[in-house]
């Protein structure tokens, strides 16, 4: 993996682990256009955050799953 890539999934990671704590506490009625909003607030484009969406999206919908353990 090159460092440019595996820099841009560490970010992905940061932004990730960022959203699903404001999520935690505050799960929002519109999770489209809170992601949205989420990834504008950060300095790269929302493409560069994509593995960090995926683990948004794959938390998310695990959560209960997750929760039982």
């Amino acid at each position: 993996m090159s460092k440019a890539l595996f820099a841009q999934r560490r970010d992905g990671r940061v932004a990730a682990l960022q959203y699903l704590y404001a999520w935690s506490i505050n799960q929002p009625a519109n999770l489209a256009e809170d992601l949205r909003v989420f990834f504008e607030a950060l300095e790269q484009p929302r493409e560069h955050y994509a593995f960090g969406e995926e683990l948004i999206h794959g938390v998310i919908g695990h959560a209960d799953d997750i929760n039982l353990h």
